[in-house]
């Protein structure tokens, strides 16, 4: 039986061995991507001592110790200005394209689809956000957890340097993201940059009242999350990303959809998850599963569960507003659940992909959406393709606790 069967009148019941657990529905944070019911849960049976979610804990409670004594990245740390002559703007290089070699200077750059550009990843205020992102998100679980108030003001300290402090915080617009040397100074796709908005108001629920993090920081994220929301609406970049029709649509449609549930933008939400999210469904999976749009990259097992991984997360957010992504079907046949049961076979390492793959695949891409399709779908193939993946990458995925025992 699944977790929110067993909810009933404001309380979670939970059977661990032979101990009842009881949660009070009302006292869940109010997360947004991964359920509060389910981490209250995690929560108890963390208390009790409970081995199965030991090393998964121990695991965080590493990460988010390296996270107390990691620096705080900042936009202003990169060595580049944009044009705008504003350093707080986002910057970021495209990564997949190369010097052009039939030029003296290598202009314009060229494209070679899925093969990177190491020069790509050097300066990168992507790889900053997702770091001050990620640490947050430790710290945050961490502090909820276990209530030591050093993970909560770590926490406050990481977001607040990049996203709050007038010397040092991202202007919330990505003006400049994946950028082409002799082609353009940002591109829209470089909004997938930004495809880790969800762990962020998590992050974010979780901190609320914490010790360390003020009325005023909370003001300020709320503040900054709905101008950046504002920016992917309504900027040239922005409405170029939602008319795309391959996963970065669903990664956009994502962000968006998280966003203005943080920011308490219900109408908006509903547009991103449940309309867009159902036209996508129709015009990106097939009645068999397949992915066209990602089966014709050069990375083709790649991108197919790149794009699951953005669609279970707006599944996911879909209860938020009164809709069921999971369970629908599109006119033409295909469904989420579909597109997982066609890629679950190939998290056996022994099974060969029928399309070649320029890259080897690792083992973590099928995990995320796996287990989001297992929790909600039921489906024993998830379970089984689950069980193919090695133990470590399992212990350390801190979304396991979305998903306590039963």
């Amino acid at each position: 039986m699944s977790v929110s069967r067993l909810i009933a009148s404001g309380v979670l019941l939970i059977v661990a061995g032979a101990n009842v657990t009881h949660i009070d529905a009302q006292t869940a944070p109010r997360t947004i991507l991964l359920r509060g019911d389910r981490l209250a849960v995690s929560k108890q049976l963390i208390a009790k001592g409970d081995k199965s979610l030991a090393p998964n804990f121990a695991a965080l409670i590493e990460t988010a110790k390296a996270a107390l004594d990691a620096p705080t990245p900042s936009v202003m740390q990169k060595g580049r200005i944009p044009s705008s002559g504003d350093k707080h703007d986002y910057m970021s290089m495209a990564p997949y394209f190369w010097p052009n070699p039939a030029t003296p200077n290598g202009l314009p750059f060229v494209n070679r689809d899925g093969q990177m550009n190491p020069e790509s990843r050097t300066d990168h205020d992507g790889l900053r956000l997702q770091a001050t992102i990620a640490r947050a998100h430790a710290l945050a679980l961490a502090w909820y957890f276990t209530g030591d108030a050093k993970y909560a003001e770590g926490a406050a300290r990481h977001l607040r340097v990049f996203f709050l402090d007038t010397a040092t915080r991202m202007n919330p617009n990505l003006n400049f993201a994946q950028a082409v040397l002799g082609v353009t100074e940002g591109r829209s796709y470089g909004i997938i940059d930004t495809r880790h908005m969800p762990d962020l108001v998590d992050a974010l629920r979780l901190l609320e009242h914490a010790p360390g993090w003020t009325q005023r920081d909370s003001d300020g994220m709320v503040a900054w999350c709905r101008a950046y929301m504002q920016w992917l609406l309504t900027s040239k970049n922005g409405i170029e990303e939602r008319n795309t029709t391959n996963n970065h649509g669903v990664f956009y449609d994502e962000q968006v959809g998280a966003l203005a549930l943080f920011v308490g933008d219900t109408a908006e939400a509903k547009k991103a998850i449940v309309e867009s999210g159902m036209n996508r469904i129709a015009s990106q999976i097939d009645a068999d599963g397949k992915q066209k749009r990602e089966l014709d990259r050069t990375r083709p097992l790649h991108y197919s569960l790149f794009n699951l991984d953005a669609f279970t997360m707006l599944a996911e957010l879909s209860r938020h507003v009164g809709a069921d992504l999971w369970h629908y079907t599109a006119p033409s046949g295909g469904s989420i659940g579909k597109a997982l049961l066609f890629v679950a076979p190939y998290a056996d390492s022994t099974v060969k992909f029928p399309k070649e793959d320029i890259a080897e695949q690792g083992p973590g891409e099928f995990l995320l959406p796996l287990r989001r399709g297992a929790a909600q779908l039921g489906d024993p193939a998830f379970t089984r393709a689950i069980g193919h993946l090695p133990e470590r990458t399992r212990v350390r995925d801190l979304e396991a606790f979305n998903f306590p025992p039963r």
